[in-house]
């Protein structure tokens, strides 16, 4: 006979109580309460997520539109010109900024009715081009695609390099061109030829419009200014940067508030620099410049609004 083993079993049990099952209970719809949130969280995200993206896609699309309505312009010259007339034309684009292909590459393959249709799938409207003869330089500004066009002879020119190295203290940084700049218009409101004030609606459509109640004059930084003499029959065209300075304040001052150190090793105190303007250098004077009442605040350290400031 076998003998019978006695100890524990291989198997294990493990007692149930009313307890436990109770509590597995509260678990589950503890976790079912949990995932609900999560799922709501999940669904308010992708509506935030949703409603964002449409809000941007309105604004991009009403910013898109408002830069569509602006003119454009293409800048290139035809045939064989010099060194000086090609950088007279990336002065002319540096003009026409922001709204137009400062880096354009012209091919010689390319003629001009490859600028006119690619450039109004671009939204081009204005067409400037620099041609080269044997006596003179010619600019022609076409209004694409129906005209009119309009022939300028160049007389006379300075590029922005000549005009910047002749300066003392010249005016240059990059975000000069990021927003259009001032059109001025002189001499050309006052003729009654017909061709003149052709020409002046060409000049006024060419710059993206200004409306004076909504524009931020700390955004006007450049300035085109168009002449007409009338006598000798000439259009003058000029550019400009525009600079404020704050009225009011004297010359060690200014140069203070401007953030401009200066040379204080000939004072023994600073009371001195401010006390004895006559030792400031002669290049130092300027001239008197009428002042202007700012109506916003300027970039410009010193010109708040409903301060006196020169523009220069």
């Amino acid at each position: 006979m076998s003998k019978r083993k006695h100890g524990r079993s291989g198997r294990r049990t493990r007692a149930t109580f009313p307890s436990d099952s109770h509590r597995r209970k509260v678990r589950r719809g503890h976790s079912k309460r949990h995932g609900n949130r999560e799922e709501m969280r999940a669904e308010k995200a992708a509506e935030k997520r949703e409603v964002n993206m449409l809000r941007g896609t309105m604004k991009g699309d009403d910013e898109a539109k408002k830069l569509a309505a602006q003119p454009h312009s293409f800048v290139i010259h035809r045939g064989k010109v010099g060194r000086y007339v090609r950088q007279l034309e990336r002065d002319l684009r540096s003009i026409m900024e922001p709204f137009t292909a400062s880096k354009l590459k012209e091919m010689k393959r390319n003629n001009l009715k490859d600028f006119l249709l690619n450039g109004a799938v671009l939204g081009m409207t204005h067409l400037l081009i620099l041609t080269r003869g044997e006596q003179s330089i010619t600019l022609r500004i076409i209004h694409s695609s129906q005209g009119p066009t309009l022939s300028f002879k160049i007389l006379r020119y300075s590029l922005a390099r000549d005009v910047v190295s002749s300066q003392r203290r010249p005016l240059h940084f990059q975000q000069q061109f990021i927003n259009p700049p001032l059109v001025v218009m002189n001499g050309l409101v006052s003729c009654q030829k017909k061709h003149i004030q052709l020409a002046q609606t060409m000049f006024r459509n060419m710059f993206p419009s200004i409306n004076v109640d909504e524009v931020k004059l700390s955004k006007i930084r450049r300035c085109v200014l168009i002449n007409y003499d009338a006598q000798s029959d000439v259009f003058e065209l000029r550019h400009y940067a525009i600079k404020t300075v704050p009225a009011g304040l004297s010359r060690a001052a200014k140069k203070i508030v401007q953030g401009r150190v200066p040379d204080l090793s000939r004072y023994k105190d600073i009371s001195d620099y401010f006390l004895n303007p006559g030792q400031i250098s002669e290049s130092e004077f300027e001239e008197e410049e009428k002042e202007v009442e700012l109506s916003q605040d300027l970039v410009s350290r010193g010109c708040k609004a409903g301060q006196l400031t020169h523009v220069r």
